[in-house]
């Protein structure tokens, strides 16, 4: 996660909000915190909620892949609602989505600690 994290996502974010600051202007910086900020979110959470094991290490049976299906709606409804709350206060009043930021930043604490949580005797081979 941190390696897709830092070489991947950090480096185009970067380049894509330098672009959307110098065509929205400088009030556009809290909204560029606020986005990167839920990224980091449904990063987290798709890693919390995804089945833990190697990638290619089982062969996928139809029950587990029902099961996936499954996960995978629940994370695009969350993921869904996140982008529309994050929509609504952009478009209604972009102040609000700074007081936002301490609270996401909270719930990033708490993600982060229950990835940390995982161990490796939890990851099927």
């Amino acid at each position: 996660i941190k390696a897709i994290f830092a070489r991947l996502f950090v480096v185009g974010y970067f380049v894509i909000s330098i672009v959307v600051a110098g065509v929205m202007g400088i009030d556009a910086i809290g909204d560029i915190i606020v986005a990167g900020i839920n990224n980091y979110l449904m990063l987290m959470l798709i890693a919390i909620m995804e089945k833990h094991s190697l990638p290619l290490s089982k062969a996928p049976a139809i029950r587990m892949q029902t099961g996936n299906m499954a996960r995978s709606v629940i994370l695009l409804l969350i993921i869904g609602v996140v982008t529309a709350f994050h929509y609504f206060l952009s478009v209604v009043n972009p102040i609000l989505l700074i007081p936002l930021i301490p609270l996401q930043l909270l719930a990033g604490y708490f993600l982060h600690r229950a990835y940390k949580a995982i161990s490796w005797s939890q990851i099927t081979l």
